[in-house]
């Protein structure tokens, strides 16, 4: 059975993909220049928001502080939390990519489906006549014009539901 994919991210999920705690995450929402809002968010979004977390990340890299050791140590781990947010990022627009090619448009799946429904239909309709013709071949009487009568009302229930079928 196929994993059903939410179409929102909530904090727990941005965590994951941020490579984050919860925590972090929830820093990045109070950071003055969050654009995505408090959340859920959508899927969608979610390359969007390890693009600005990435560029945030190597903004801080950036700065520089009064202690060189520090400057160095920090440049190192910055350096790689925004590699590392980068490859995520990848991975997130692949997965979006991929699930983008998973869907199929509507006019598709509804051509589709007349298709079938037209087939089935073509298929059903001649039953009437075929049914006379096997009852007297296996040596029934002519049938009646009420029992012909009575088959196409059977065929007809039985397509009226076809015919009012949508994909679901």
């Amino acid at each position: 059975m196929k994993k059903k994919i939410s179409p929102s991210v909530n904090i727990s999920q941005l965590a994951k993909e941020l490579g984050r705690s919860r925590r972090s995450a929830r820093r990045y929402m109070e950071h003055p220049d969050w654009p995505f809002g408090q959340g859920p968010w959508k899927r969608s979004q979610l390359a969007e928001i390890l693009r600005w977390a990435a560029a945030t990340v190597r903004s801080k890299a950036d700065a520089p502080s009064m202690d060189p050791f520090q400057n160095e140590q920090n440049e190192k781990k910055l350096a790689a939390q925004v590699r590392l947010m980068e490859a995520r990022l990848q991975a997130a627009q692949a997965a979006l990519e991929r699930d983008k090619a998973m869907v199929v448009p509507v006019e598709e799946v509804n051509t589709e489906w007349q298709a079938i429904g037209a087939f089935v239909c073509g298929r059903i309709q001649p039953l009437e006549r075929a049914i006379s013709a096997i009852a007297i071949k296996h040596g029934m009487p002519a049938p009646s014009p009420s029992f012909s009568e009575e088959v196409r009302g059977m065929i007809s229930d039985a397509l009226v539901p076809l015919s009012k079928a949508t994909p679901a």
